[in-house]
């Protein structure tokens, strides 16, 4: 079976950052870090991580929540080596 991306960067119970956008020069960068809560399918259709929320510099209402990271986006341009790594 092929893996995606990045679905064997954690496993439940490991930190996780990701990243919603490439880091740019002159632009902050958008991530959160968080806590993988579950693996595979999420609600929203797709493959990924559930985390809860620990930190998210640039968006802090996040902290606290539950949100999704994909193992793979769909966008070449958004999609790179060290969008999601273990911390």
């Amino acid at each position: 079976m092929i893996s995606l991306k990045h679905e064997n960067v954690a496993e439940i119970g490991d930190t996780i950052k990701a990243y919603d956008f490439p880091p740019i020069d002159g632009r902050p960068d958008q991530f959160l870090i968080g806590t993988v809560t579950a693996k595979g399918k999420t609600p929203n259709g797709f493959v990924g991580y559930t985390v809860t929320v620990t930190e998210s510099p640039e968006h802090d209402a996040r902290v606290g929540l539950e949100m999704y990271v994909p193992f793979v986006v769909g966008s070449l341009q958004r999609e790179w080596d060290g969008r999601v790594s273990k911390v």
